[in-house]
């Protein structure tokens, strides 16, 4: 069978086939039009170590979204928490800026 065949079989992408192949993990050679010849004794022999692998990277991945989505909510609240505290220092301030001109009117007159 071919990569592309040899993907579609074990439900990863095709270029995990290739970089299989590149690197060695697993044997395949080369037909006289070019493409990659996988026989289906050493798929066999791969497909539950590449079965692992994508499990392992998939829950990986999924791991780190959960990760990401966490921090993303924790920062949104902490900014949403110092934009609330700001505005109630500017009011604070305001406030004591227009009761400090109310006293200083009031003793003037």
């Amino acid at each position: 069978m071919n990569a592309k065949e040899a993907a579609l079989l074990l439900g990863v992408h095709y270029k995990t086939i290739l970089n299989m192949i590149n690197d060695g993990r697993l044997a395949a050679s080369k037909n006289d039009s070019g493409d990659w010849v996988i026989s289906e004794s050493d798929l066999a022999a791969r497909e539950q170590e590449i079965g692992d692998k994508e499990f392992a990277t998939i829950y990986t991945h999924m791991a780190v979204q959960i990760i990401e989505k966490g921090h993303n909510q924790a920062i949104q609240a902490a900014r949403e928490e110092l934009i609330d505290v700001a505005r109630a220092t500017i009011k604070v301030k305001e406030n004591r800026n227009e009761l400090n001109q109310q006293v200083i009117r009031r003793m003037q007159l």
